[in-house]
């Protein structure tokens, strides 16, 4: 059924149950968007003692002169751990890049999409007032011609 056939009444009952599910999706967008930023910056930080963690390893197999083996094998363990957090710092861009921000887009379409159900609600408000108007000038005088003469006046 078009929108044309459909009455008042029923297309703004149609935009308030869009504006409902527009506003749950955004709030829940919202959730989401908080706690995938909230893990990607966890993850960045925990990056960061990683990489820490790493410099100090390797402070330590400098300053190691007596065993040469617990140097090397220290060494060796910091160069593994710091190609890790070079793996933690890829998936700390991938959520940003791959997950936030497409998610963030959502925000701008609700809001474009907010705007028009509003103005659909405005135009269903102001036709029912039309109609109201029409009715009351039915009733205060069966005459077709003043009906078709507001009609025109409502028109242009």
């Amino acid at each position: 059924m078009s929108d044309a056939n459909r009455s008042p009444k029923d297309r703004e009952a149609a935009a308030k149950l869009a504006q409902k599910r527009v506003e749950d999706v955004e709030r829940h967008f919202g959730e989401i968007c908080t706690t995938l930023g909230s893990i990607t910056r966890k993850n960045a930080r925990l990056r960061n003692k990683g990489d820490l963690l790493a410099r100090n390893l390797i402070s330590l197999a400098e300053s190691e002169k007596i065993n040469s083996t617990l140097q090397s094998n220290v060494l060796q363990f910091a160069e593994n751990y710091a190609a890790v957090q070079d793996y933690c710092h890829a998936k700390v861009l991938r959520l940003e890049t791959k997950v936030l921000k497409p998610l963030t887009k959502y925000g701008e379409k609700c809001r474009y999409v907010k705007r028009g159900i509003k103005s659909e609600i405005s135009a269903c408000g102001k036709e029912k007032k039309v109609v109201q108007k029409l009715e009351k000038l039915q009733e205060k005088s069966g005459s077709q011609s003043q009906i078709a003469q507001v009609t025109g006046l409502l028109s242009a």
